[in-house]
């Protein structure tokens, strides 16, 4: 089946029926049936909601996957499963404002320097918010160790000149919860890393298109997206699994780096850990959770000092 757009949207879903089912009626609402491809990668939801959503959604391709390995393992299934020449990745709590996101491809299409695209993220009233960065770099991890400035640099980010006035411009890396690439770009990549399971594999694919394959990735002002921020895992829930792929992800990105700006980061990661080690005994926010507290950070420790841990960890606190 052809369809009007070319555009393949593909969403990983996991135990997230309710956030997909408000995404899929704003594609629906924005987009005729046989105009735009929709796949939904299911990665082994235990929720018993997926018959639900196949029935409410026929025009949706719905693939129930045997395996929970990831946002990446997901995203390249979905894609080998497309068959459109452009790729649009959305998480399943992202909700479509309009159907601008017809733009994403024509500057594709127009422009063969651009790379991956996105537009801007907002929030419940309208405001941007926390969607792209610079890549991962020494000024970050100083800010983490502090345990302060971290939001300063963010409204920084979210409060950019071009984005108030509207103009398009160059980023590093975008949150992958809403990405356009040409697919033949995305087979040249060679897809999403499957040896992470969340977190900076969106970072290293746009790393890869900026500075191995010389390719801009651009923001479009014009497309909005609201997000709802961390609809499949629950942060204050689930520490455990935030803190130990947060930082294995970004010890599986930096050997994308040369030894020098590797180590700096490596350094001061390591840094981060054992001085939060040390402040566990007077922490009070883990006050009657501080021996689980302890075990995670220990697991922590072991990303950085034990390269095999590192390497074969991609199942850690997660069910598969």
């Amino acid at each position: 089946m052809s369809y009007k757009s070319d555009i393949s949207v593909i969403i990983v879903n996991y135990n997230t029926s309710g956030h997909l089912s408000e995404c899929l009626e704003s594609f629906r609402k924005y987009f005729p049936e046989n105009d735009i491809e929709i796949i939904v990668s299911d990665n082994n939801s235990t929720d018993g909601k997926l018959p639900e959503l196949v029935n409410k959604f026929p025009e949706v391709k719905f693939f129930q996957r045997d395996v929970n390995d990831g946002f990446p393992g997901g995203c390249n299934y979905g894609a080998e499963r497309s068959g459109c020449n452009y790729l649009l990745f959305v998480n399943p709590d992202i909700i479509l404002k309009d159907n601008s996101l017809i733009k994403l491809k024509e500057i594709l299409e127009s422009d063969p320097s651009a790379g991956i695209v996105s537009g801007v993220m907002i929030n419940e009233i309208d405001q941007p918010i926390y969607f792209y960065n610079d890549f991962p770099a020494f000024k970050w991890e100083i800010i983490n160790i502090l345990g302060f400035g971290y939001e300063r640099e963010i409204q920084r980010l979210v409060n950019r000149r071009e984005i108030r006035e509207n103009q398009n411009f160059e980023v590093d890396w975008f949150h992958g919860a809403f990405l356009m690439m040409r697919r033949s770009d995305f087979k040249l990549t060679g897809g999403f890393n499957e040896k992470y399971f969340m977190y900076y594999e969106d970072v290293e694919m746009c790393y890869k298109f900026k500075n191995k394959f010389s390719k801009r990735n651009i923001c479009i002002t014009g497309i909005k997206y609201y997000h709802h921020t961390q609809a499949s895992i629950d942060i204050d829930k689930n520490d455990d699994i935030y803190i130990f792929h947060i930082n294995r992800g970004k010890l599986l990105f930096i050997q994308n780096y040369k030894f020098p700006e590797r180590t700096l980061i490596y350094i001061a990661g390591l840094t981060y850990v054992i001085t939060r080690l040390i402040a566990l005994p007077f922490w009070n926010k883990y006050k009657g959770r501080k021996k689980d507290k302890l075990t995670q950070l220990l697991k922590v420790l072991k990303l950085y000092l034990n390269i095999n841990f590192l390497n074969t960890s991609k199942y850690e606190y997660i069910k598969k």
